[in-house]
């Protein structure tokens, strides 16, 4: 009888337990992360003020990035960043605008993101260092990788943590 009781009182945890779990992916599909911060912020956002520079001298700032640019965050120690770097580097390439149309942040030490910086450097210009947080903190990234498409206004016209979510939200025509 103690047995039996046991195994019920057991089945109705795990029915608790299940159900709340369901609650939970239901809340995080909806992107409302259970009262946790969202990764990155909503498109349109307004893109705080900052000023940084590329890692070959030029100044960058909301005012100096044109509509349609493409901006993505990324770290050394990010294993996902890792992976979508290569899809992002062939992204960056076929832009209409080139290198000056493609902004890449690059957080951590400077010799472990060496390979990203070496990687990004032909598509993109680099911010990193001290400046990667100034910049991350003015288009409110809390998570790496995130990708932006900078709007009209100093905004963000799509955000996303991967390419196939960006190109969903992006203006249509800016990937071809």
């Amino acid at each position: 009888m103690v047995v039996g009781a046991i195994g019920c009182l057991n089945l109705l945890l795990t029915f608790g337990v299940v159900r709340r779990l369901r609650e939970h992916t239901t809340l995080l599909a909806e992107g409302q992360g259970g009262g946790y911060p969202r990764a990155r912020p909503d498109a349109g956002a307004v893109i705080d003020a900052f000023e940084a520079t590329t890692t070959t001298g030029e100044p960058v700032s909301p005012a100096a990035l044109k509509p349609d640019t493409l901006v993505g965050f990324f770290s050394s120690t990010c294993e996902p960043c890792a992976k979508l770097l290569p899809e992002f580097v062939k992204t960056a390439a076929g832009l209409p605008g080139g290198r000056d149309q493609v902004l890449a942040i690059v957080a951590g030490d400077a010799v472990a993101a060496a390979p990203l910086v070496e990687a990004l450097s032909p598509v993109a210009r680099l911010v990193a260092a001290d400046d990667a947080r100034t910049v991350g903190a003015a288009f409110g990234v809390e998570a790496f990788p995130s990708l932006f498409v900078v709007g009209p206004d100093a905004r963000t016209a799509a955000s996303a943590g991967d390419l196939t979510a960006l190109r969903r939200q992006a203006p249509s025509g800016m990937f071809r």
